[in-house]
């Protein structure tokens, strides 16, 4: 069945909104890939037509939705349009690129503090005990943490419900930064969001702090575990 609405609210990063039915109720998810026409961003108060998808146990959510008065799906856009597109594409694309630039490092350099932690890890064997334990559960931290921004990213890519960012922000604080760093590289994901990658950055610093602390003199001074 058709419905119609309006776009009340509309994220083009991540590429998802809300629309508040015209027959009022709850607002309806729509990711851009439900557009029949996902080149043409939509943007907020936008009118929308739409067909309702609501899986069982989960909130409604539109497919096959449409700008209306956007024109026939496959009819010549403007040349304004054509011209807006690609300068709109290389504006996001810019900012994504200065948000990420200025809430930490970046790319390569970022992975450097994988190996980096492996050091740190051998130098406080040496000086003060066993921290084999400590290195596998990273490596177990970080398989969970990559597994679940994959999984995240899927969810993002098919308009389903997405994880709390608080929940991967306390994946990276108890050890699984590594693989966060990982699933930022190779998947793209989480990468060029500023708010999310300060705290995460945070996260890194503060476990750090932490590992050093636990196998300080300090540490076991007080009886803190050690793995």
């Amino acid at each position: 069945m058709l419905l119609e609405g309006t776009l009340q609210s509309w994220n083009d990063e991540r590429g998802f909104g809300f629309i508040a039915p015209d027959g009022g109720g709850p607002q309806v998810f729509v990711h851009i890939s439900a557009f029949q026409n996902p080149a043409a961003r939509p943007q907020a108060r936008q009118r929308l037509s739409y067909e309702l998808d609501k899986p069982a146990g989960d909130k409604p959510r539109a497919s096959r939705a449409r700008v209306l008065g956007a024109g026939a799906p496959g009819a010549a856009a403007s040349p304004a349009s054509h011209t807006a597109r690609p300068r709109a594409a290389a504006a996001r694309t810019q900012r994504q690129a200065t948000s990420a630039a200025r809430s930490g490092p970046s790319g390569g350099a970022a992975l450097l503090l994988i190996p980096t932690l492996a050091i740190l890890l051998l130098g406080l064997g040496l000086c003060f005990g066993s921290t084999w334990r400590a290195a596998g559960w990273y490596v177990l931290a970080s398989l969970v943490t990559f597994a679940w921004y994959a999984w995240d990213k899927a969810a993002a890519q098919q308009g389903h419900w997405r994880t709390p960012e608080k929940h991967l922000w306390l994946l990276g604080l108890l050890g699984g930064w590594p693989g966060a760093l990982l699933a930022q590289r190779w998947l793209r994901h989480k990468s060029s969001k500023r708010d999310f990658l300060q705290v995460f950055w945070l996260t890194v610093l503060l476990n750090l702090v932490a590992l050093c602390l636990l196998f300080s003199p300090l540490g076991q001074r007080f009886g803190l575990p050690t793995f």
